[in-house]
């Protein structure tokens, strides 16, 4: 699974292009509002928006991953997601008043997700096959996904 996903720095993996993540991530939500996307403002330069707007973008973001089913595509959605808050630090890092304290990242979602992460793993180590691997159609796939939702919701509310 993962010998189609390049490491990067710290040790993420991230999706290879936008082939794997939803249509709605390029622009527009699924229902075709006219919230603002992080895509969006990468696009335009992310000089032309306040960090309140890339927060707001953010959330935006957030929220499309928060409704999808697979969590595969969840987790692409979030590395996705924070490459763009990275891309968007970079094109910021020039100005003078940049400052990196205030610009939103992942950094709680990940924190968050991490214990519920663990628990999950603990409280399925009982499915473990005799050679210590969880199966792929345990239970733990499923309270994976509801732990990254879980992650996702108290990072958005």
């Amino acid at each position: 699974m993962t010998e189609d996903l390049p490491i990067y720095s710290r040790g993420m993996f991230r999706p290879r292009g936008e082939a794997t993540l939803p249509q709605s991530f390029s622009s527009r939500g699924p229902l075709g509002s006219v919230d603002l996307f992080l895509g969006e403002i990468l696009k335009a330069g992310a000089e032309n928006y306040s960090i309140s707007q890339i927060k707001t973008a953010l959330a935006h973001d957030l929220k499309e991953v928060l409704a999808l089913d697979d969590l595969d595509t969840m987790i692409r959605s979030i590395f996705h997601i924070e490459q763009q808050l990275n891309h968007l630090a970079g094109q910021l890092g020039e100005e003078d008043e940049f400052d990196r304290k205030q610009f939103p990242n992942l950094t709680s979602l990940f924190a968050q997700l991490a214990p519920l992460l663990l628990r999950v793993i603990l409280d399925n180590s009982a499915t473990r096959t005799s050679r210590g691997e969880i199966p792929r159609d345990s239970s733990i796939f499923h309270e994976c996904k509801e732990a990254v939702r879980i992650a996702l919701e108290r990072e958005i509310f």
